[in-house]
């Protein structure tokens, strides 16, 4: 592309580093949104920016402990974690039960809350310390 005047030259470079210079805010916005997590806070539009964290799902009393563990730091994270268990709101409620294996599912989660959701799994799947394999026991 040749140009005939400074002035066109000087407005097509102006132009050209703008272009890079928005695509490099856009990129770094969505890398900053990915490695954080939930972006409703910035725009107030929830129903668009829920994320499921990739959890590993819940599925028998072997991966329990892993699962909690998980569960926690990522509601932490976004503030829906207080005092020992998920806080009462549709997204802690969504993030937990999209973290469970279908066969783990039941029919009255629908009605509970995240807490008594919390409590059941808690009772379904964490091992007790008396495992007859443990070492407290040899």
């Amino acid at each position: 592309m040749k140009f005939t005047s400074k002035w066109y030259q000087s407005i097509f470079v102006f132009m050209v580093f703008g272009y890079i210079l928005r695509f490099l805010q856009n990129l770094f916005t969505s890398i900053k949104y990915k490695i954080m997590g939930d972006t409703a806070e910035e725009t107030g539009d929830l129903l668009c920016n829920v994320i499921v964290p990739p959890i590993p799902k819940l599925g028998d009393a072997h991966t329990y402990w892993i699962w909690r563990l998980l569960i926690k730091s990522y509601l932490t994270a976004i503030g829906l974690w207080s005092r020992g268990h998920p806080k009462e709101c549709a997204h802690a409620k969504f993030v937990i039960l999209s973290s469970l294996e279908i066969w783990v599912l039941r029919k009255e989660y629908d009605d509970m809350s995240c807490k008594a959701i919390f409590e059941n799994l808690e009772e379904r799947f964490s091992v007790s310390n008396t495992r007859p394999n443990s070492l407290v026991n040899i």
